[in-house]
């Protein structure tokens, strides 16, 4: 929903992000900021300033504070910093949220009367209303400002917008996502989770703003339409029966509308998640998909990814890549709009950057792919397939061999071992003592001396404190992509 707020808005959003990447710099010449950003000085200039006005404007001084002296920028990042917080509190004050909203609350009058109360000129508000019937334009929906429904287009899109819009504008702050939930939902929300303990997604936040579009629209009398039954799911890690039941009194006991909605809903929570290979080692998962469910688009996007990488796949592997593919690649030829959940926090170009070598190995097999297959794919796409294959070229080859040693004891050798698996999160292999298959070294003491040139060596205090080991755990992790990518070019 990046695409609803205005240029200048943007704008100020990429100098946080930038901010971001700098948290450690108090101070940051304007000149260093104009060139990494690609904007003249008198343009940054101006932005900073704008940045200025928007941090006193909404009270962000929890957050960040900037000082504008000279030819500097004095820059105080507070521990609550994050670029999805001042997104979301963009898209909460930007017109066309406000406008969306009243639209969707049934508060709206006509556009002079918004435009007199949100302090606008009619031409502007006109300006962006025709950027919103754009933007909606992708969801197949039409905006009608005249008509007794002012959103035409299929229920499951209509809501589908709904939630991207919401869930991006309510999912930092806690307190303002309660206030919009507000306690209309609560109850239901409970009643949801006694029919479907585990439900699908990291964030709350987001099932309870589904859950509360989903019962909002059925009690305005809204009914996904029977054409639902295409999205039938029959192999899933959420079953289907449980939210039969829990539809039931919600839809006053209408079987057509049960099925309809209950089917849908099932839909959405399988196919909006991507799964762990861990997930999909329970019973009902560890197959392949059932016949009915195969996709030849999937199977020729694995098949040439296994020759890309030269690598065969286990059993496990292939239905992890299979299962998510096909989810991801159902809900795009069905679901319109995706590209815009794409934010400056989680996007192709800030997942990379946190994956520098295997995005590299990924952007080149993603050129393969389109050239073999002769397709195109949406950023949005490569996006969710970059999440899947991320994870099983991890494992491509064997785990990083590292041997961690104390001069301290044993027991401390041990404390330090458990605390690195626990804090890397990476497929790694400890071993006892160092060999000729030992990649990294961890130790307290100089050894490197006695040993190949090959293996890289990390000191590390006895006890080291919380950023010495920060340090170690960041270091760790760019040697590991850098050691990934030796091996597969190997």
């Amino acid at each position: 929903m990046y695409k609803l707020l205005e240029k200048d808005e943007r704008i100020c959003l990429e100098i946080l992000y930038y901010f971001s990447k700098h948290k450690k710099q108090n101070t940051i010449a304007l000149k260093e900021i104009s060139s990494d950003l690609g904007y003249d000085s008198r343009r940054l200039i101006n932005h900073l300033e704008k940045l200025v006005e928007d941090i006193e404007e909404y009270d962000w001084h929890k957050e960040i504070g900037l000082v504008i002296q000279n030819d500097l920028l004095h820059i105080e990042i507070r521990d609550t910093f994050a670029v999805d917080f001042f997104e979301s509190e963009y898209l909460l004050n930007s017109v066309l949220f406000k406008l969306c909203m009243d639209l969707y609350l049934n508060t709206f009058t006509n556009l002079s009367e918004f435009a007199q109360r949100n302090f606008i000129s009619t031409s502007t508000i006109y300006r962006r209303v025709k950027k919103l019937k754009q933007i909606l334009a992708d969801f197949d929906i039409e905006l009608h400002l005249l008509a007794p429904q002012y959103f035409i287009g299929k229920e499951y899109q209509i809501r589908y917008f709904f939630y991207s819009l919401i869930s991006t504008a309510y999912y930092y702050n806690s307190e303002q996502t309660n206030d919009y939930i507000s306690m209309k939902r609560t109850e239901i929300f409970d009643r949801f989770l006694q029919y479907c303990p585990q439900f699908p997604y990291a964030s709350e936040v987001k099932l309870r703003i589904l859950l509360d579009i989903t019962v909002d629209r059925i009690q305005r009398g809204f009914i996904v339409e029977k054409e639902s039954i295409a999205f039938s799911l029959t192999s899933t890690l959420y079953p289907y029966e449980p939210l039969y039941q829990f539809f039931k009194p919600i839809c006053y006991e209408n079987e057509r509308a049960i099925i309809n909605e209950a089917t849908f809903f099932h839909f959405i929570l399988n196919v909006v998640n991507i799964y762990s290979i861990n997930e999909l080692t329970v019973e009902q998962l560890s197959e392949a998909l059932p016949t009915n469910e195969k996709s030849e688009k999937v199977d020729a996007v694995i098949m040439q990814f296994t020759e890309f990488f030269n690598c065969p796949l286990s059993n496990l592997e292939h239905n992890y890549i299979e299962r998510n593919l096909y989810y991801i690649m159902k809900r795009s030829a069905i679901i319109r709009g995706s590209e815009h959940i794409e934010s400056l926090q989680f996007n192709l170009t800030t997942v990379a950057e946190a994956h520098p070598y295997v995005s590299e190995l990924l952007y080149q097999f993603f050129e393969y792919l389109e050239k073999e297959l002769a397709i195109v794919l949406r950023e949005d796409l490569k996006l969710q397939m970059f999440l899947v294959f991320r994870e099983v070229i991890w494992k491509i080859r064997s785990p990083i061999k590292i041997c961690m040693l104390s001069k301290i004891s044993s027991s401390q050798q041990y404390y330090l071992r458990e605390k690195l698996i626990t804090e890397l999160k990476l497929p790694i292999e400890l071993v006892s003592k160092i060999d000729d298959s030992t990649e990294i070294v961890i130790a307290d003491y100089s050894i490197q001396a006695f040993y190949d040139e090959t293996i890289d060596f990390y000191f590390i205090p006895s006890f080291p404190d919380a950023e010495e080991w920060l340090n170690l755990i960041q270091s760790i992790q760019d040697n590991y992509h850098a050691l990934i990518k030796l091996r597969i070019d190997e």
